[in-house]
């Protein structure tokens, strides 16, 4: 238990692709990447989803996987060139992200009751980067 709730396991294996189309060098030692995008593909290796709808589901009762998500996303990133170059790391970056999914987007597609909260994930982060 953690605050109260039952924390469950969830295996993932995710492929990403980033696109910064241009850069901005803020100093010697800062980088601002003003535009982040790309998609990654999302899959969950437990028992419990599947990749194509079990047999006892009448045919077409579910037309997506529950297994594998595609996302796609834009953000920024700004980094930070660390001086000493012997560390294990050579720079620092903070990111944010905001980002939907295809079901999530065919949804909202649908519907027009669906608020951005609903269909939307923002995401941030720190990355060490080695070289």
């Amino acid at each position: 238990m953690f605050f109260g709730c039952k924390l469950s396991k969830k295996i993932t294996f995710t492929a990403k692709q980033n696109y910064f189309p241009w850069k901005v060098p803020i100093g010697e030692r800062l980088l601002f990447e003003p535009l982040a995008c790309g998609m990654y593909l999302n899959i969950l290796l437990d028992r419990e989803f599947w990749g194509k709808q079990p047999n006892k589901y009448p045919d077409g009762y579910y037309w997506f996987s529950t297994r594998m998500r595609f996302h796609a996303f834009v953000g920024e990133r700004i980094t930070l060139k660390l001086k000493n170059a012997r560390r294990w790391h050579k720079s620092i970056s903070f990111f944010y992200e905001l980002s939907t999914c295809d079901l999530y987007l065919i949804n909202k597609v649908g519907n027009r009751a669906l608020k951005p909260k609903d269909y939307l994930s923002l995401s941030v982060g720190v990355k060490l980067q080695a070289f």
